[in-house]
């Protein structure tokens, strides 16, 4: 039922005109923008608005779903570490189960047994040593790292509408592929918050863009500070080269997986099947059973799945083929630089 509200509710929303479905929603958007409005007031009260000495990055988005906040992370974390940054990533953790408020990692080690989310399970697949942090109460979090060292570089990953913390640099990431629909607020549009919220953006990067990047800039200048730095970035499958006329169904357990849809077919694979759970979603130990048996049936080579996927999957299967994206931001140095170089305000 989820999935197919989900769908439906894409295929509205982003498009470029308002469709009567979206219409319909448009009540349900107006409490939304009242909620963030008096919690936005609520968090900059004394005593709940919180200032930490380490320098804050958030990586967020303006819409809904996904914009390209995972590979750009992925990206962020491997060149701040390749050029002698020791970053330290927090996150609400959707979907994390564990006791307690929170949990830290430290060392390569959790203070607590659970799942924290597959997301950050991902990014710890690549980066084992990572000190990380989950948890709803992210402001107490930035505390916590303040006082075990104030040097560290917190990176706050979606955290573009998390009011409570201070940040010193607020990365925005647009996909391009997708736009801003019908521009509408969320749940009548995938905006979850009007235009002109890009104006607290220092940053802007510009994913998966096809064209002239000032083209495309052209209708939203007016919604940008005179100042933000603009890059691009752009994300490829590793190991494409195998999927060449092989038989494949797809798993993909992410906000836009015709996207991934896409890929596959680019690389030249036959795609028999495109399973969708959902973002953030999983199949049960039942599902991947079935959809193994229903791989065997058709005589796939493979089962594709994106990294997200892998940490919520169980069985070991030797079809099983994991697809990691290659990233690349144009000019990325100087953005690392950016982010070296934080001047935290007295």
């Amino acid at each position: 039922m989820f999935q197919w509200l989900e769908k439906l509710w894409n295929a509205h929303v982003y498009q470029n005109e308002t469709s009567s479905f979206s219409r319909l929603l448009t009540p349900f958007s107006l409490l939304y923008m009242s909620l963030t409005w008096v919690k936005r007031t609520v968090t900059r009260l004394p005593g709940i608005y919180v200032r930490v000495k380490n320098p804050v990055v958030s990586v967020g988005n303006i819409t809904v779903g996904g914009s390209g906040k995972t590979p750009f992370i992925l990206w962020l974390l491997e060149e701040m570490q390749g050029r002698g940054l020791s970053p330290v990533l927090i996150t609400r953790g959707y979907k994390a189960k564990f006791t307690g408020p929170f949990a830290r990692r430290l060392y390569g080690k959790w203070d607590r047994e659970g799942f924290f989310g597959d997301e950050l399970e991902m990014v710890l697949q690549k980066f084992p040593m990572l000190d990380a942090a989950v948890g709803k109460q992210r402001a107490l979090l930035a505390k916590e790292f303040e006082n075990l060292d104030e040097r560290r570089i917190l990176i706050y990953e979606d955290a573009y509408q998390y009011f409570r913390l201070h940040r010193d640099l607020d990365i925005v990431i647009i996909h391009c592929q997708r736009g801003f629909g019908n521009r509408g607020i969320f749940p009548s549009g995938p905006l979850r918050e009007g235009l002109f919220g890009l104006k607290r953006a220092k940053v802007l990067i510009l994913y998966q863009l096809q064209g002239d990047q000032e083209e495309f800039l052209k209708p939203y200048r007016h919604y940008l500070s005179g100042n933000i730095k603009v890059f691009s970035m752009q994300s490829t499958l590793q190991n494409s080269s195998l999927l060449h006329k092989k038989r494949v169904i797809a798993l993909a357990s992410i906000a836009w997986p015709q996207s991934f849809l896409q890929d596959l077919k680019d690389a030249g694979a036959e795609v028999l099947s495109l399973i969708t759970p959902g973002d953030h979603q999983g199949l049960s130990i039942d599902e991947q059973k079935e959809l193994l048996n229903q791989a065997s049936i058709l005589k796939c080579d493979f089962v594709c799945m994106t990294a997200k996927d892998k940490p919520k999957w169980k069985i070991e299967d030797p079809r099983i083929l994991v697809l990691h994206q290659k990233t690349e931001v144009k000019n990325g140095t100087e953005l690392i630089e950016i982010i070296r170089n934080i001047k935290k305000a007295p």
